[in-house]
């Protein structure tokens, strides 16, 4: 497999709100840690857990941030929120191509 550093955090990703920040950061440790995995040779058992774990986070995270924005009026809601539609196309190529190769996860891995 491709060899990959995954993501360097970036205050860009900060929004202000503290709850809100720290999920991202879990997230961007959860993409790094499936990549030291990849890097590693881990598994096809560590992938499956790892990747499920991902996409069931991200579809929590982004939920309670659209949730969160909804509550507080946030101004200009539909811009902030378009930075979400990259997150997958900005994952290291290496994550993006083991998310197609175990794409039969079960299904309440990508179901809200």
């Amino acid at each position: 497999m491709k060899n990959t550093n995954g993501i360097e955090w970036d205050d860009r990703y900060l929004t202000g709100i503290d709850h809100l920040d720290d999920q991202r950061r879990e997230l961007v440790r959860m993409v790094n840690t499936i990549c030291c995995g990849i890097n590693d040779g881990g598994g096809e058992n560590f992938f499956r857990q790892s990747i499920f774990r991902l996409v069931k986070y991200l579809k929590y995270h982004l939920k309670e941030e659209e949730q969160f924005m909804k509550r507080m009026n946030y101004p200009g809601i539909n811009v902030h929120l378009r930075p979400h539609e990259n997150f997958v196309p900005e994952m290291p190529d290496s994550i993006k191509y083991t998310l197609l190769e175990y794409q039969n996860l079960p299904t309440e891995a990508f179901i809200g």
